[in-house]
C-alpha cells in the first residue's frame, strides 16, 4: 500500500491505496479486484493475469497494515496453490462481490431511508446525481440505472445469476451494466418544459385527465429499482451493447418485452432469429448468457431476474404491446393511430408496466432482506 494517499478509481475514497496496472484501490475495491482477477485466470488461464495477480496479492499480504499481514509469507511462492481450491476460490469470489455492495447498500438504507429497507421500492435514483456517494464518481456521467447504488443492489440481488459480478465489472464499459426495462418515452414522449406531468406524446392525443394521471403514476416509478435488471455488457462489432441494440430496434423501439421474445427465441435456437442479436448474445456475450440456453435455460434466466410477468399463459416471452392491434404504439408512428386506438394501448402499457415494476421490486426487497 503506498504512503501517499490516492483517490480509489473504483470507489472514489482517498486514502492509502494499492496499485494495479498504473490504477489506484483502496483496501476494499483492491480485494474485489483480486477476486475478479482469480476468477477471470482460473476460467481462461491467462499467465499475463496470473503475474498480475501475485502482483496485487503480494502488496496486500506484505502490508504491514493490513490485517493480512504475515511476516512467515514473505518467501512463500505457493500463492497459487494456494488459490487453485475450487471451493477456495469461488467462496473468495462471492464473499468480495457481495462486501463492498453490502456496505453501500447498508449504509444508503441508514443515511436516507431511515433504516427502512421497504422505503427502496419508492426511492427515485435519478434523485442521486451529484451524489459521489451513491450516484457518480466525480467527473463521471450519470445515469440513474448505473449509479453506484444500482450497481451494488445489482451484484446482492443477482450475483449468482452471471459469472464474476462484482463492483468492479458492473457499469458503462464494463462486463455488465444497469438497464431501464420499461421504456416511458416511447409511449408518452418527453415532459413539456414548463408543464410538469404533462407529455408531449401523450397530449398529441387528446387524453383525459384519468390517462394523464395513469402516465404520472409510470413515470414516477421509471427511475426506481423495480424498473431496473442487470445485463451482460459486451458491445458488437457496431458498438452496440444489448441494451442499445434493443432501444435502437427499429420494430422494438426499446420495449423490453419485443425484446424478450426475441431473446427467447435466440437462446432456444428457434426459426426466424434477429440477426443482431444473435450475434450478440452467442459470439460476444456468451460468457453470460451460454448458461441459459435451451427452453429450461431460458426459463432459469427468467426466474433469476424476476420476468416472470412478461410471459403468457403458455410460458414463452409475450408481447403485450402489440396483442391488442398488432404492433406496439409509439408517439411518433406514421401513419398515425386514432385517438382511441393510442390510448386503448397506452393504458394497457402503462398498467401493465406498473404492475411489473411493483412485483419486482417486492422481489428485490425480499432479497436484499437476505443479503444484508
Amino acid at each position: 500500500m503506498t504512503g501517499k494517499k490516492h483517490f480509489c478509481v473504483q470507489c472514489g475514497n482517498e486514502g492509502p491505496c494499492y496499485e494495479s496496472d498504473g490504477k489506484y484501490y483502496c483496501n476494499a475495491c483492491a480485494h474485489g479486484l483480486l477476486a475478479q482477477l482469480k476468477h477471470e485466470y482460473f476460467q481462461g488461464n491467462d499467465v499475463a493475469l496470473g503475474w498480475k495477480i501475485e502482483d496485487l496479492w503480494r502488496q496486500i499480504v506484505f502490508d504491514p497494515h493490513n490485517p493480512e499481514y504475515d511476516e512467515c509469507r514473505l518467501e512463500d511462492t505457493t500463492w497459487l496453490d494456494e488459490m487453485e481450491d475450487e471451493c477456495q476460490v469461488d467462496e473468495t469470489v462471492m464473499a468480495h462481490a457481495c462486501e463492498d455492495a453490502r456496505y453501500l447498500v447498508r449504509d444508503f438504507i441508514k443515511e436516507r431511508l431511515d433504516g427502512e429497507l421497504d422505503r427502496l421500492k419508492d426511492f427515485n435514483l435519478a434523485t442521486l446525481e451529484n451524489d459521489v456517494k451513491y450516484g457518480q464518481q466525480e467527473g463521471s456521467r450519470f445515469d440513474a440505472d448505473d449509479c453506484l447504488l444500482a450497481r451494488a443492489i445489482y451484484v446482492l440481488v443477482w450475483g449468482d445469476a452471471f459469472p464474476g459480478m462484482n463492483l468492479l465489472s458492473v457499469g458503462s464499459g464494463r462486463a455488465y451494466r444497469g438497464d431501464t426495462m420499461n421504456t416511458f418515452h416511447t409511449t408518452f414522449g418527453r415532459e413539456i418544459p414548463g408543464q410538469p406531468g404533462y407529455y408531449r406524446g401523450l397530449e398529441a392525443f387528446h387524453p383525459d385527465e384519468n390517462m394523464r394521471h395513469l402516465a404520472r403514476m409510470f413515470h414516477e416509478l421509471v427511475p426506481t429499482i423495480g424498473n431496473y435488471v442487470v445485463l451482460p455488457n459486451h458491445a458488437d462489432n457496431n458498438g452496440k451493447t444489448l441494451n442499445l441494440y434493443r432501444g435502437c430496434h427499429f420494430q422494438w423501439h426499446d420495449y423490453f418485452d419485443e425484446f424478450l421474445v426475441a431473446l427467447e427465441k435466440v437462446l432456444v435456437d428457434a426459426p426466424k432469429q434477429d440477426a443482431g442479436l444473435h450475434a450478440l448474445v452467442k459470439e460476444h456475450n456468451d460468457y453470460a448468457l451460454g448458461r441459459y440456453a435451451g427452453f429450461d435455460g431460458f426459463h432459469n434466466l427468467v426466474k433469476q431476474l424476476f420476468w416472470e410477468q412478461y410471459l403468457g399463459d403458455d410460458g414463452h416471452a409475450f408481447a403485450f404491446n402489440s396483442a391488442m392491434n398488432g404492433k406496439a404504439i409509439y408517439h411518433w408512428m406514421k401513419p398515425r393511430p386514432s385517438d382511441e386506438e393510442y390510448q386503448k394501448s397506452a393504458q394497457q402499457y402503462a398498467e401493465h408496466a406498473i404492475q411489473i415494476i411493483h412485483f419486482r421490486a417486492e422481489r428485490i426487497i425480499d432479497v436484499l432482506a437476505e443479503k444484508l
